[in-house]
């Protein structure tokens, strides 16, 4: 079983490469990380699909939560919206994180955050 090209694309996309990293024809393409689609044990790909599956329910609860900032109190408990974020981010990182190890592909970006060094 291998990957289907929209599988391949959105595992490239939560790792943080161009879309076109999958282009044989484009400038941003890497031989090296589409290598590792090839040759993908079974077990392993069924990991890495649950994988993307969880990444994608993060975001959602993550963009629910943003919605719910403003949320302060429901009935008689108070809210931390700011601590569900900071928590939905860290299981969000912690999924990458493995999903790079079990893909053996580098994680390089993620969730929009600014490298803010640099470099002359």
């Amino acid at each position: 079983m291998a990957f289907a090209t929209d599988e391949i694309q959105k595992i490239l996309y939560h790792l943080g490469y161009p879309a076109k990293t999958s282009d044989p024809n484009s400038l941003e393409y890497r031989n090296i990380i589409m290598s590792r689609f090839e040759n993908v044990p079974a077990d392993s790909e069924e990991i890495i699909l649950g994988l993307i599956v969880q990444i994608d329910d993060l975001k959602a609860k993550l963009t629910k939560a943003h919605c719910m900032m403003g949320t302060k109190q429901v009935g008689d408990v108070t809210l931390n919206p700011d601590m569900v974020a900071k928590n939905l981010k860290g299981e969000l990182r912690r999924l990458y994180r493995e999903l790079s190890q079990v893909i053996n592909i580098k994680y390089i970006g993620g969730m929009g955050s600014v490298n803010k060094r640099v470099v002359w």
